[in-house]
C-alpha cells in the first residue's frame, strides 16, 4: 500500500506538469516547486522554526490566529508556511509575520531531506487534512512535536478502512490532534488514537476578531440608510438567480447587495440587464451616488467581509457547486444566512441549521421563501439575529487551547 501511495503521488505530480502549458494553476505548481535547492539557499539554520502547513487559503485562514498568537507570544521563533495550493500560496506568499513562505516540495526522500535539514523544525503544525506520510514519518524519526489543528474526520477516510491500517499507523504517531467536532474525537479514540481533544474551529475565533475589530465603510453607511440589505456573497450561477428573481420583486426599505464569485463584466452586465432595480459598481459608485441605488454590485476582491456588518440578511453561494462559501463570516454579524444543499463536508452548516441560525434552500422557490419569512417579520429577524451571534460566541477559544498546548511544548 506505501508502494501505492508513493506512485500516486508521483502520478499527481506528473498529471499537473503535463496539464502546466494549458492550464495556469497547473503551471504555478509546477513552476513554483522548481529549484529547491535555490529557495532554500538563505535559510537560517540557526533559528528557531515553527512550522505550518496549509493546503491553501482556507486552511491557512484557520491556521492564521494559532500562528498570529504563538508569534506574538515568542518573538524569537521563525515562522516557515507552506502551501500545497497555488491559491493559497499566491495571495499569501509575501505574509509578513512569516520569515519564509513557499510551496511544500513534492514528497520524495530527496525533497524531504534537503527541506528537514535546511529548517529543522522545533515544531510541525499542519492545518486540517493535510496527510503526507513520508513527511509525517520524517518528523516522527527526528522525534518533532508535529500538531494537527481544526482536523476532522469521518469513517469514509482511508486511515478507517482495512486497507488504510498502514497509514492508521502513522496518524497515531502524531503528537496531538485539535479536531473541529465530537465526532471527529470519538472516531480516533475508537481507532485507539488517544492522543486528542475538541477545541472546535478557529476559524470561529477569526471572525470574531473580525467582528471586534470591524470599522466603518462610509460608501456602505451612505447605501444603508436606514434600510435592510439582503446581500449575495459569492454567488454562482444558481445564487445570481435567486438574486434576480428576489430583486425583482423587492419590497420597500430593502437593499441587495451583489457580490459575485468571479468578478466577470459581461455576467455582471447581463445580471444588471435582467434585474428591473437600479445599480451600480462598487468600484465606480460615490458616496453621494449611492443612497438612490437598490442594488450594490461588489465587483471587488477582497471587500465581502466588511460589508456583512451592514447586512441583514445573507445568502451565500457554492452550496450548487463543491460546497458552501464562509458562512460564519455573515453569522458573526449576526445575520441568518441560507446556502445550498452541498454542504456535508462543512458541519458548521449543519450545526447553524441545528441552531436555527443557518437555513438550507434547494431551488428558487425555497430562496424566495426564506427571504420572505425574514423580510416579513421584525421580530423573526431579530430573534434570530440574536441567535446568530450567540452561536459564534459558544464556539470561540480554539486558538487559546491551542496555544497553550504550543506554549507549553517550548517551556
Amino acid at each position: 500500500m506505501k508502494f501505492f501511495y508513493k506512485a500516486a503521488v508521483r502520478s499527481y505530480a506528473g498529471v499537473l506538469k503535463g496539464l502546466s502549458p494549458f492550464n495556469v494553476k497547473a503551471a504555478k505548481w509546477v513552476s513554483g516547486r522548481v529549484g529547491l535547492a535555490n529557495q532554500l539557499k538563505d535559510v537560517d539554520k540557526s533559528a528557531k522554526w515553527i512550522w505550518f502547513h496549509c493546503a491553501s487559503l482556507g486552511e491557512f485562514e484557520q491556521g492564521k490566529p494559532v500562528m498570529e498568537r504563538f508569534m506574538v507570544q515568542n518573538e524569537d521563533w521563525s515562522l516557515l508556511v507552506t502551501f500545497f495550493s497555488p491559491s493559497g500560496f499566491e495571495v499569501r506568499k509575501n505574509y509578513a509575520l512569516a520569515k519564509k513562505v513557499m510551496y511544500l516540495p513534492l514528497e520524495n526522500k530527496g525533497n524531504i531531506t534537503l527541506f528537514m535539514n535546511r529548517f529543522n523544525p522545533k515544531i510541525a503544525v499542519f492545518v486540517k487534512y493535510e496527510f503526507w506520510y513520508d513527511y509525517m514519518e520524517r518528523l516522527f524519526l527526528m522525534k518533532t512535536p508535529l500538531i494537527f489543528i481544526s482536523s476532522t474526520f469521518r469513517e469514509k477516510q482511508v486511515f478507517f478502512k482495512w486497507y488504510g491500517k498502514w497509514f492508521l499507523k502513522r496518524i497515531g504517531q502524531v503528537d496531538h490532534f485539535f479536531v473541529q467536532d465530537l465526532y471527529s474525537k470519538n472516531l480516533l479514540i475508537e481507532n485507539n488514537v488517544t492522543q486528542v481533544d475538541l477545541a472546535g474551529d478557529t476559524r470561529f475565533d477569526r471572525v470574531y476578531d473580525t467582528l471586534l475589530a470591524s470599522e466603518s465603510f462610509e460608501l456602505l453607511e451612505s447605501f444603508k440608510q436606514g434600510k435592510k440589505i439582503l446581500i449575495f456573497g459569492s454567488a454562482w450561477s444558481k445564487e445570481t438567480d435567486f438574486a434576480i428573481q428576489i430583486i425583482n420583486s423587492l419590497p420597500s426599505g430593502w437593499k441587495v447587495i451583489y457580490a459575485p464569485h468571479e468578478i466577470n463584466s459581461e455576467r455582471i452586465t447581463s445580471f444588471q440587464n435582467a434585474i428591473s432595480h437600479s445599480s451600480g459598481l462598487f468600484t465606480e459608485m460615490q458616496s453621494q451616488d449611492v443612497v438612490e441605488t437598490s442594488v450594490l454590485i461588489l465587483n471587488t476582491v477582497g471587500h465581502l467581509a466588511r460589508c456583512y456588518k451592514y447586512a441583514d440578511l445573507a445568502i451565500v453561494g457554492g452550496g450548487f457547486t463543491d460546497g458552501i462559501h464562509n458562512i460564519l463570516e455573515p453569522l458573526v454579524f449576526g445575520i441568518p444566512v441560507a446556502f445550498g444543499p452541498i454542504h456535508k463536508k462543512f458541519w458548521e452548516a449543519d450545526a447553524a441549521i441545528e441552531s436555527e441560525v443557518g437555513f438550507e434552500i434547494s431551488d428558487s422557490e425555497t430562496a424566495v421563501k426564506f427571504f420572505n419569512r425574514f423580510s416579513s417579520s421584525n421580530e423573526l429577524l431579530s430573534e434570530t439575529s440574536k441567535k446568530c451571534t450567540e452561536f459564534i460566541k459558544d464556539r470561540v477559544g480554539a486558538t487559546k487551547i491551542i496555544g497553550d498546548y504550543l506554549n507549553k511544548l517550548i517551556h
